[in-house]
């Protein structure tokens, strides 16, 4: 009986040294773990450039809403609006090529 209380020791023991090598270089260990760390760093970084971009856009819907003024350059700078009676006059640059 003194033999199977042995050798169910020593495979416990296998056993236990096998699943702590293998966590420590395993598939889970520190490689991954980095690569993990910094695509976690690069989505932060990307999630912080979008709150930017959409605090920064929030800001020129309300400035849409509430100033006329940026209403109306806007329509004339992006989309060449003009008020009813004004003439446009497009001059080529005298540089540039026909």
């Amino acid at each position: 009986m003194e033999a199977r209380w042995k050798i169910a020791f020593i495979l416990a023991m296998a056993l236990a040294i096998g699943f702590i090598a293998y966590t420590l270089i395993g598939p889970g260990s520190g490689g991954s773990q980095a690569q993990m760390k910094l695509e976690l760093d690069r989505i932060m970084k990307e999630n912080q450039n979008l709150r930017e971009k959409n605090r920064r856009l929030t800001l020129e819907v309300d400035a849409l809403k509430r100033r006329r003024d940026y209403l109306e350059k806007v329509s004339r700078d992006e989309l060449g609006l003009v008020k009813r009676g004004e003439v446009v006059i497009h001059l080529k640059d005298p540089e540039e090529k026909p």
